[in-house]
C-alpha cells in the first residue's frame, strides 16, 4: 500500500491538472445554487455526468469560520476557529474523465471539555474523556479522486473513486489529549449507459486506524484525586466508564459496502438517484500491534444505510425547478471486555435516523433580477443506550426553513446574489434515562447537558451574500462572500432531578468570509 506523503501528493498534482485544464464561462453553474447542487451530485459519480453537458469545471475557496456562543452540546467548544483551503474540478479528456478535491482545514476550540476524542463522528465509543476546559487543536487534510475510462461507445465505463482523510487533535491543558487517525476507502465499479438510462454498480473496502492518547505534564495531576476536573475516564458505552483505566487506545478498522447510482430523464426532468450500504468494524486494543499481549478488549460495528434523490426541471428559459430527499440511517452496537465481559454480548446500542426534503422554484434566470423560493423540511432521530448503567437519551427534531434569494446583474462582468433563511426547530421527543444509584461523571457532565440542548426549542435564521467578478482577471471569476447563521434558544424546562456541569442557554451563531474562485 502507499504511504502517506504518497497519498497525499498525488491527489494535489492530480487536483491542479484539472483546474489547469478547466474552462471558463460557465456563469450559470457558478450564480445560480440550483445549479451548484447539480454539480456537487456529479463531480465525483460517472453515472451523474454522464447525462450532463458540463465538460470541466474547477473551484476554489479560502474560507475562515467563527463560531461562538452558550447554546452547544456537553462535548462542544465555546468557541472555534477555522480557516480552510478546498480545490475541486473534473475533466473529462477523451475517453479519461478525472475529478479530484482537496482540502485543508485547521481549526481552535477554545473552552471544549468531555472532548478528549476525535470530531469526525459521533457514534464509536471506547475513548478517554475529562471533564477539564481547555484549548484544542485539530488538523484535517482530505483528498478524493475519481478516474474513469468510457469504452463501447459510452456503454460500459469502468471507474475507481478514492477517498482519503489525515486527521489530528491535540490538546493544550491536563490531560492532553494526542488523536492521530489515518482512513483510506476505495469504490471500483462500473456504469452502463443504454440510451437515457445510466446504472452505476460499485463496492466499497477500507482501512482505518488511529492512536488515542492522554499525557501530563503536571504529575500532580496525573496521579491526585484532588483535582476531579483532570481525572481521566474511559468512556465505554454511553454512562459505562472506568476511572483511569489506560491512557493509549489503539483502533484498527474496516470499511466494506456498496453503492447504486442512477440516472435517467423522464419528459423534461433530470432524475438522479442513490444509495450506499457501508458496514464499518471498529477493533479496540489497549496495545499497538507489535506488543506479545495484543489482543482485543472492545469492537463496535455499525452498519450505515444513506440514499438521495435529486428531481431538477429547466426546460423553461426562464424558470428551474429541483426537487430533493436525501436520508442516512444508522445503527451501531458494541462487545467489550470491560462492560460485558465478552465481545459477543452486547451493552451499548445507537441507532440515529436523518432525513430531509426540499423544494427550489427559479424565475427570470434570464433577467437583470432573478429570484428564488425554497421550503426545506428535516427529521432527526437519535438513541443511545447503554445497558449495564440502565442509561440513555433518544431524542427527535423537527426543522423547518423557508428561503429567499435573489441574483442581481450589475454588469457583463459582475453580479451579486443575496440570500435570507429564516428556520425554527422544535423537539417531539426527548427522553433521558439513568439510574439515581449510579450516576457516573460521563452522565452527568455529558448526558445531562445534552437532555437540555436537544429539548430546546430553537428559533435561528442564515444570511449570505457573494459578489462575483470577472474584471481582477480576464475570463476569471472571482467570488468574495459572507455568510453569517445566528440561533436562539426560546424555550427550556429546568427538572429539579438533573444538575449538569453547565447548561445550554443563549445564542449560537457562525459566521464564514472567504474568495471563491470559479475556473
Amino acid at each position: 500500500m502507499l504511504n502517506h506523503r504518497a497519498l497525499k501528493i498525488i491527489p494535489i498534482l492530480l487536483i491542479f491538472s484539472i483546474l489547469a485544464n478547466a474552462q471558463s464561462g460557465k456563469d450559470s453553474v457558478y450564480f445560480f445554487s440550483q445549479n451548484q447542487n447539480l454539480i456537487d451530485n456529479i463531480l465525483f459519480s460517472p453515472t451523474f455526468s454522464n447525462a450532463n453537458r458540463l465538460k470541466s469545471y474547477g473551484f476554489l475557496q479560502l474560507d475562515f469560520k467563527r463560531e461562538n456562543g452558550g447554546f452547544r452540546r456537553a462535548q462542544e467548544a465555546y468557541s472555534i476557529n477555522m480557516p480552510k483551503f478546498l480545490a475541486k474540478g473534473f475533466n473529462i479528456l477523451g475517453k479519461f474523465r478525472i475529478a479530484g478535491s482537496i482540502e485543508f482545514n485547521n481549526s481552535s476550540e477554545d473552552s471544549l471539555a468531555n472532548g478528549q476524542k476525535n470530531n469526525l463522528e459521533d457514534f464509536t465509543t471506547f475513548y478517554p474523556y475529562a471533564n477539564k476546559s481547555g484549548l484544542y487543536k485539530r488538523q484535517n487534510y482530505i483528498a478524493k479522486t475519481s478516474l474513469s475510462y468510457s469504452t463501447l461507445n459510452n456503454h460500459i465505463v469502468p471507474f475507481i473513486n478514492l477517498d482519503y482523510q489525515k486527521h489530528q487533535s491535540s490538546g493544550t491543558v491536563d490531560p492532553r489529549l494526542s488523536s492521530n487517525r489515518f482512513i483510506l476507502k476505495v469504490e471500483p465499479g462500473v456504469n452502463l449507459n443504454l440510451n437515457r438510462h445510466s446504472l452505476g454498480l460499485y463496492a466499497l473496502v477500507g482501512k482505518a486506524d488511529e492512536q488515542v492518547s492522554l499525557g501530563y505534564k503536571n504529575d500532580v495531576y496525573k496521579t491526585s484525586l484532588l483535582y476531579p476536573d483532570r481525572i481521566h475516564y474511559m468512556q465505554y458505552g454511553y454512562g459505562s466508564s472506568v476511572i483511569k483505566d489506560t491512557s493509549n487506545v489503539y483502533k484498527y478498522d474496516d470499511y466494506k459496502g456498496f453503492g447504486i447510482q442512477y440516472a435517467t430523464k423522464f419528459k423534461d426532468w433530470n432524475i438522479q438517484f442513490a444509495t450506499e450500504y457501508q458496514l464499518l468494524i471498529n477493533k479496540n486494543y489497549t496495545q499497538n500491534k507489535t506488543a506479545p499481549n495484543f489482543a482485543t478488549v472492545a469492537t463496535f460495528n455499525l452498519n450505515t444505510i444513506n440514499g438521495s434523490l435529486l428531481l431538477s426541471k429547466n426546460n423553461s428559459i426562464n424558470t428551474d425547478q429541483q426537487i430533493s430527499f436525501s436520508f442516512t440511517y444508522n445503527e451501531g452496537y458494541d462487545g467489550n471486555l470491560k462492560t460485558s465481559g465478552s465481545l459477543n454480548r452486547v451493552n451499548y446500542r445507537v441507532n440515529a435516523l436523518n432525513v430531509s426534503s426540499g423544494y427550489r422554484l427559479l424565475w427570470d434566470k434570464n433577467k437583470n433580477n432573478a429570484k428564488e423560493l425554497g421550503l426545506n423540511l428535516s427529521y432527526t432521530q437519535n438513541d443511545k443506550l447503554d445497558l449495564n448503567q440502565a442509561a440513555g437519551l433518544s431524542y427527535e427534531q423537527l426543522k423547518i426553513d423557508l428561503s429567499g434569494t435573489l441574483y442581481h446583474l450589475i454588469d457583463e462582468q459582475s453580479k451579486f446574489k443575496i440570500s435570507l433563511k429564516p428556520y425554527f426547530i422544535a423537539p417531539i421527543n426527548t427522553t433521558l434515562k439513568y439510574n439515581t444509584n449510579s450516576i457516573t461523571e460521563f452522565i452527568r457532565n455529558v448526558a445531562f447537558t445534552d437532555y437540555y440542548y436537544f429539548n430546546s426549542s430553537v428559533l435561528g435564521g442564515e444570511f449570505s451574500t457573494e459578489y462575483l467578478t470577472s474584471k481582477l482577471i480576464k475570463n476569471q471569476q472571482f467570488g468574495l462572500y459572507c455568510q453569517f447563521d445566528l440561533r436562539k434558544m426560546l424555550k427550556q424546562d429546568m427538572r429539579n432531578d438533573l444538575n449538569p456541569t453547565f447548561v445550554p442557554n443563549g445564542f449560537r451563531s457562525v459566521f464564514h468570509f472567504g474568495i471563491n474562485m470559479y475556473l
